[in-house]
């Protein structure tokens, strides 16, 4: 049984490492490179794959409300969860998990 207030987990997923990224230059950083796999998979949809292990996420928190986006850079999926709720998805390339991997190279494991 998952217990949705396990801070192990995210949307049902086990979180493995987190990161706080405080400077706004890396956060662009990440924001970019996410947007940019956006719009490499919008050029090219590839054949679509159902696989969904995410091993990334990026949380936003805008206003009060948090987005996450949760990432499976191997069937190229992104589910999109609003305030606790799945609100959407889309696609991206691989691209970003580079810059993504970067920032957790140097994060502690979660426990």
């Amino acid at each position: 049984d998952r217990d949705p207030n396990d801070e192990r987990l995210l949307h049902g997923w086990h979180v493995l490492a987190r990161c706080s990224i405080d400077s706004i230059d890396d956060r662009n950083r990440l924001y970019a490179a996410l947007e940019e796999g956006q719009a490499d998979a919008r050029r090219d949809p590839g054949r679509p794959v159902d696989c969904f292990r995410p091993r990334h996420a990026i949380r936003f928190v805008d206003d009060g409300t948090t987005t996450d986006r949760l990432i499976c850079f191997e069937c190229r999926n992104i589910m999109i969860w609003t305030d606790g709720e799945l609100t959407g998805g889309g696609a991206t390339s691989e691209r970003p998990a580079t810059v993504f991997d970067s920032y957790l190279a140097d994060c502690a494991p979660s426990r």
